[in-house]
């Protein structure tokens, strides 16, 4: 789903940043699933084993919340 179509006052994104690739982002509508997607991705794509193909491009995995607040993000290296 392209993030301009995300409503971003009554949901939660995680957002994953594949550079050139582009942002993707997946909607939760509660935090409880948005803060487990993100720490399941972050701990899976810490591990440079886990990142072929088009994943290898992630830099940066980011948790927003309601009104587009920042509130977790992890830099992919």
């Amino acid at each position: 789903m392209p993030l301009a179509d995300i409503a971003s006052d009554t949901s939660y994104v995680v957002r994953l940043d594949r550079g050139a690739a582009g942002k993707v982002g997946r909607v939760f509508a509660d935090e409880r699933a948005a803060v487990w997607a993100f720490r399941a991705l972050v701990s899976t794509y810490e591990q440079p084993k886990n990142r072929v193909g088009p994943d290898e491009t992630i830099r940066e995995i980011t948790l927003i919340g309601p009104g587009g607040q920042k509130l977790e993000s992890s830099r992919i290296a």
